[in-house]
């Protein structure tokens, strides 16, 4: 039997990769975390996920993130770890990835939207430091901005995508003309 050792260059993960790999295993998404007394907070969270925690950690190595444990979700199943990258930290990733994700690409620029909007909107603080609470229009804003990443994250089929067109491809033809 061959065995092939991968030579330690070819174990960096590349941004076209990691790219690919965040398409078909991970999730952008604006998280909302609520306070009693509070304005809710919301934060960019970009995470990828997977069974192979060796993997996880290749990608840690290079582009850095917070791994985490998600344990089994089904008594067969492998364990689940998640890779984890959260506001600055996320931003910088989705600038470097957003040019090379297909599937994901309106997540990316909806996020750096959100992010541009959150950098020149100014909050203000109180005597001790804490940050007042929001404007009822920067909730709305930012409440719709979450339900829009909600949206682009729903499973099944989206509206539009549940017919494909009909192939008019070389193949399709001679199968219709056995001339």
């Amino acid at each position: 039997m061959f065995t092939f050792a991968v030579p330690t260059e070819w174990k960096l993960i590349s941004v076209e990769y990691l790219a690919g790999f965040t398409d078909g295993e991970g999730s952008l998404s604006l998280a909302r975390r609520r306070r009693p007394g509070e304005s809710p907070e919301y934060s960019l969270r970009v995470c990828v996920y997977n069974s192979n925690r060796e993997l996880l950690e290749q990608i840690q190595n290079g582009w850095g993130g917070v791994m985490s444990s998600v344990g089994q979700r089904r008594a067969r199943w492998k364990p689940g770890y998640a890779l984890i990258w959260t506001n600055a930290k996320a931003v910088e990733l989705l600038r470097m990835l957003g040019p090379y994700l297909r599937i994901k690409s309106n997540h990316v620029a909806a996020l750096l939207e959100f992010q541009e909007h959150v950098r020149n909107c100014r909050r203000t603080r109180d005597s001790r430091g804490r940050l007042l609470p929001m404007s009822k229009k920067e909730l709305s804003f930012r409440e719709e901005f979450h339900n829009r990443l909600r949206r682009l994250n729903m499973r099944g089929p989206t509206r539009g995508s549940d017919r494909l067109p009909q192939s008019t491809s070389p193949v399709s033809s001679m199968e219709k003309d056995p001339s």
